[in-house]
């Protein structure tokens, strides 16, 4: 699996960061907040105490936190993150991440922009 954090949007008191995951051949988006990786985090250094000691999540900020190059940094340090994460086989195939990566809720898939590269790629490899 090769997870990017690709773009992030701005709302009235949030950013949501725009996680590409890539997996086999299928390719999806998902908007996910700070928060939720913050909460992620808080479940997987329950579940991998040890595994957690060593993968830093970036820290939050309450003043500041929209500030383009704030933002940047963030989400470099977010997808360093989640890619952290991944490394270890056990964490990477738990449950939370299954569904933190893959969620059942429409809202938080991003709109289609991502099923047209999948058909290019399908297109390419014929």
């Amino acid at each position: 699996m090769n997870v990017k954090i690709t773009g992030y949007q701005k709302h009235l008191k949030h950013v949501e960061y725009k996680v590409t995951v890539t997996e086999q051949s299928q390719k999806w988006g998902v908007w996910i907040r700070y928060s939720e990786f913050r909460n992620l985090h808080q479940i997987l250094k329950k579940k991998f105490p040890s595994e957690l000691k060593q993968i830093r999540l970036p820290p939050k900020k309450i003043i500041g936190n929209f500030d383009e190059d704030f933002i940047e940094q963030r989400r470099s340090g977010l997808e360093e993150y989640i890619n952290a994460l991944l490394q270890d086989e056990d964490v990477a195939e738990c449950m939370e991440i299954n569904k933190f990566l893959k969620p059942s809720e429409p809202s938080k898939l991003v709109e289609n922009d991502l099923t047209e590269e999948n058909e290019k790629e399908k297109e390419k490899q014929k």
